[in-house]
């Protein structure tokens, strides 16, 4: 028997983000039920201008926030990497988008994910004088610029994206909670799961119910403590970075070990 046979999976990323995931717990048995909560949409300047910083390798470092700021931030930098910068990413996904593109040693947390994980990182810790660019979306945390401001850095902001909503029109997650397909949600931020939230509040109460008693996947221990002050019943899955290969891992060691449950 396959690894993954029969859970059900509803994977959240945005649109277009899903289906290599989904591929592979496919692969491995399961069913993947893909619902982006959100489009990402680039942004620009006035005018509808590219956006573009000026004299990127005047910067010390510069932090990416998540695979999209790279996604449509890259560009803002010019057409090569600047020099003399050192590359930041939040988590091993958006690390290795940036490699990827062609970014040479990036700097990753060591374990984790999320700002507070690489604040916590020794190249951070003391970052006084030095100056950073963060790349992010609109209306994101700034946790992570405030405290690299409390170090003594000298911290610029460019966002690159914004968030949109994605509509569900006929009702698919509701009908999903009714039928009893799903076991996990794999949710990479508290957006999503204050917008999955949002969605039961006016539906029936076993949808409602059964959205709350479902597994979440994670590699954000934050993301897991704001579901169970949401009102999430599960402890949560804590994957170990935000890698494919990481939280398929800790999706497959769970759903083993649910079986072997009474």
């Amino acid at each position: 028997m396959k690894a993954l046979a029969g859970i059900g999976t509803l994977l959240t990323r945005p649109t277009g983000q899903n289906e290599s995931f989904a591929a592979s717990v496919q692969d491995l048995g399961g069913h993947a039920y893909l619902y982006p909560l959100f489009d990402i949409r680039p942004l620009t300047a006035p005018r509808g201008k590219p956006l573009r910083v000026a004299h990127p390798n005047r910067f010390d470092g510069i932090i990416f926030v998540s695979p999209n700021a790279v996604r449509h931030g890259r560009a803002v930098l010019g057409r090569g990497w600047p020099r003399g910068v050192r590359y930041y990413a939040v988590g091993e996904g958006t690390a290795q988008v940036l490699s990827e593109a062609g970014a040479r040693g990036v700097v990753a947390p060591e374990t984790g994910a999320g700002a507070e994980a690489l604040a916590s990182h020794p190249d951070l810790a003391h970052v006084s004088g030095r100056s950073f660019l963060i790349v992010r979306g609109r209306d994101g945390r700034t946790w992570l610029t405030e405290r690299l401001r409390e170090r003594g850095a000298v911290v610029e902001e460019i966002e690159v994206y914004e968030r949109v909503e994605h509509p569900d029109p006929e009702g698919r997650l509701v009908n999903w909670l009714v039928e009893g397909t799903l076991d996990v949600i794999v949710v990479s931020s508290e957006s999503v799961l204050e917008a999955l939230a949002h969605r039961v509040e006016n539906v029936e109460t076993e949808a409602r119910e059964q959205l709350f008693r479902l597994a979440l996947l994670s590699a954000s221990r934050r993301v897991l403590e704001k579901a169970r002050r949401l009102g999430f019943q599960h402890d949560g899955l804590l994957a170990p970075s935000t890698s494919e290969e990481a939280q398929l891992a800790t999706l497959v060691e769970w759903w083993a070990g649910s079986e072997d449950e009474p």
